[in-house]
């Protein structure tokens, strides 16, 4: 079971990642901004922190480079629908370990978490 932050601006996708999450994971806080998620990440024992790419204020791949650089063993699934190449590189370049690209079911998010952990 791993300790997972949600960074979602939309409500409606957030409640959906956490009703799939919380089968398996222990939803420790949720975001709805970058800056919160680089916040969060810092107060919480957080092992994976879903992002979304779009968010307000600080973006996703802003979120992911500041958390990652932080907090060295926090592990990145991005969550967007975002399909343009150059942003998930640049996701990944920032320090993401997994993309899934919107729409995803409850199986590929628990498995994208499930091999971040492992």
């Amino acid at each position: 079971m791993a300790n997972i932050l949600i960074v979602e601006d939309t409500e409606l996708q957030m409640r959906l990642l956490q009703s799939f999450l919380q089968l398996e994971h222990d939803v420790v806080d949720t975001a709805t901004d970058g800056d919160e998620a680089v916040e969060l990440a810092e107060r919480h024992d957080v092992d994976v922190v879903v992002m979304d790419l779009n968010l307000p204020n600080t973006s996703g791949i802003q979120a992911t480079e500041r958390i990652t650089s932080a907090e060295e063993d926090v592990k990145i699934v991005v969550s967007t629908a975002v399909i343009d190449e150059g942003a998930i590189e640049a996701a990944t370049a920032a320090g993401a370990d997994e993309v899934l690209i919107k729409p995803f079911d409850r199986t590929e998010l628990l498995a994208a978490v499930r091999s971040v952990v492992e």
